[in-house]
């Protein structure tokens, strides 16, 4: 594996054969605001969006609620998740602003 370049915590793979998310970005899974900010960061340059969407499409699931619990296991922590709620429900964080 060839690694570029270190932006603070993100590794940089552009010219590497990988391809994985969950090497390139090295915060998996997310716990806390400050690292699902660097992981935006991370997917603001296309080509690691679409190398994370690839990847994730792959996880599967036999239903669309298992598919997003497992999707949603590999990303986020069960507890940065259970401090938020996509609306805010139960005066959590709200997810759908972060």
């Amino acid at each position: 594996m060839k690694q570029n370049a270190s932006i603070g915590n993100i590794t940089d793979l552009r010219n590497s054969d990988v391809q994985s998310i969950f090497l390139a970005f090295q915060h998996f899974p997310v716990n806390s605001e400050e690292t699902l900010g660097l992981l935006e960061e991370y997917l603001s340059k296309e080509e690691h969006f679409k190398a994370a969407v690839s990847e994730i499409s792959k996880i599967g699931g036999a239903t669309t609620y298992d598919f997003m619990k497992r999707c949603l296991s590999s990303i986020l922590t069960n507890g940065f998740a259970s401090q938020s709620s996509w609306l805010g429900a139960k005066k959590k964080k709200i997810f759908q602003k972060f």
